[in-house]
């Protein structure tokens, strides 16, 4: 952002922040309870399924309505991939939806994978 700036005037930067918030706090909230790898694996579930539903919501209600404004209603783009879109609601359940899990299942094996690694480097105390 500080080097290329924005293509979207902000709005896909801030989808971005705000979407990705919402698999991180849960994940977080739920590790921080109680530090194991089961606690981990249903936050980390339960943010994917959080984020799922708030950024199909959120591009329903605000992101799609936002870049229509700015660039043209993306169902044209949707319609010529999947024939079965030709709403906004069949765009966010039929390409939304499954990238937002998709995205989610990914970040969600890579913090599986790299957690521990970088845990100590990240939280060790400086004597």
């Amino acid at each position: 952002l500080l080097t290329k700036g924005t293509s979207t005037a902000f709005v896909g930067d801030f989808a971005n922040f705000v979407v990705g918030c919402t698999l991180v706090l849960p994940a977080a909230i739920c590790y921080h309870v109680k530090k194991t790898k089961k606690t981990a694996l249903l936050g980390l579930a339960l943010g994917a399924v959080i984020m799922t539903i708030f950024g199909s919501l959120f591009n329903a209600v605000y992101l799609l309505p936002k870049f229509s404004v700015l660039f043209g209603l993306p169902l044209a783009m949707g319609s010529s991939i999947n024939g079965q879109i030709h709403s906004v609601s069949t765009l966010v359940l039929f390409s939304v939806a499954p990238l937002n899990l998709l995205k989610a299942a990914v970040v969600s094996l890579l913090t599986l994978l790299l957690y521990k690694r970088v845990e100590k480097p990240l939280f060790e105390k400086v004597a």
